[in-house]
């Protein structure tokens, strides 16, 4: 989401302040009397070729003091392949680029811990390899930056101190976020949404017992408080809603009262076992 606001607003608030860069932002206003995306000349250029729009055309009677090296670039679609040409890229896209490797390096930091527990940089010192490592990947993309030119398309002579401040906030923004995230019980919302009702679900061994139970047994209702159902023949056994597999129904009691198939059963330890074959 981050990336993506940068890509689409960044040239709307960042400034320019690399002399050289800012210099030619005029020269391209100048020559063609708009900036790429209708945005001030005081600011990073845009770096995406659809705001450079081939329906602007140079400004009639420009000169090459006005336009410099776009003097033979008749609009700003052509002033754009110039423009990559000369710089190497745009330090929009520099920026973009570069929020997205140091965001990712600070979320290494949150992948350290794996519970809920705030401090990030608990037992730091247990293992040096980790912060060696980073700061070993930091300086090679400042390296990437500032010196990359050809290889990675990173605009001419790097990013200025502002800019990257401006790019070290937004990566910052992973520890916000995990910060918030840390709050929210997101095992409890993964709970609830397993625990759902479903139409497909099998019932489970309360809803088995609830189904069972019945008041055909007065006396044996009255004194324990409890009566258990079982179907009269195995055919309205087939038919139960309960009916999963084999169920097997064993009594915990003596001298419990079952009703089966119309007779009045009493026995010692009495068993029921029906099998779904």
């Amino acid at each position: 989401m981050i990336l993506i606001l940068l890509y689409i607003y960044a040239p709307l608030f960042i400034k320019e302040d690399d002399v050289v860069r800012l210099a030619e932002n005029h020269i391209i206003y100048s020559c063609y009397e708009k900036f790429p995306g209708n945005t001030s000349p005081e600011n990073i250029i845009y770096g995406t070729s659809p705001k450079w729009d081939n329906d602007i055309k140079k400004r009639q009677n420009a000169s090459v003091e006005f336009c410099g090296y776009y003097n033979e670039k008749n609009d700003l679609s052509t002033a754009y392949e110039e423009y990559v040409r000369i710089n190497a890229g745009t330090t929009h896209m520099a920026i973009v680029f570069n929020v997205f490797v140091i965001y990712t390096l600070f979320n290494q930091f949150n992948c350290r811990v794996i519970d809920d527990s705030l401090n990030i940089f608990v037992r730091m010192g247990s293992n040096l390899f980790f912060p060696i490592i980073t700061l070993c990947e930091l300086a090679l993309q400042v390296l990437l930056i500032e010196f990359g030119r050809d290889a990675f398309k990173c605009t001419e002579r790097g990013l200025t101190l502002m800019q990257w401040l401006i790019v070290m906030g937004f990566s910052a923004i992973t520890f916000v976020l995990s910060f918030i995230i840390k709050f929210i019980p997101i095992d409890v919302i993964i709970q609830n949404i397993l625990d759902k009702p479903s139409d497909n679900k099998v019932a489970n061994y309360d809803d088995l017992i609830k189904e069972a139970k019945t008041k055909e047994d007065k006396s044996y209702n009255e004194k324990h408080g409890v009566s258990v159902n079982v179907p009269r023949n195995l055919e309205d056994l087939k038919g139960s809603k309960i009916l999963q597999g084999s169920i097997i129904i064993k009594s915990m009691r003596r001298n419990s009262s079952y009703n089966i198939g119309g007779r009045s059963m009493r026995q010692k330890k009495p068993s029921i076992h029906v099998s779904n074959e």
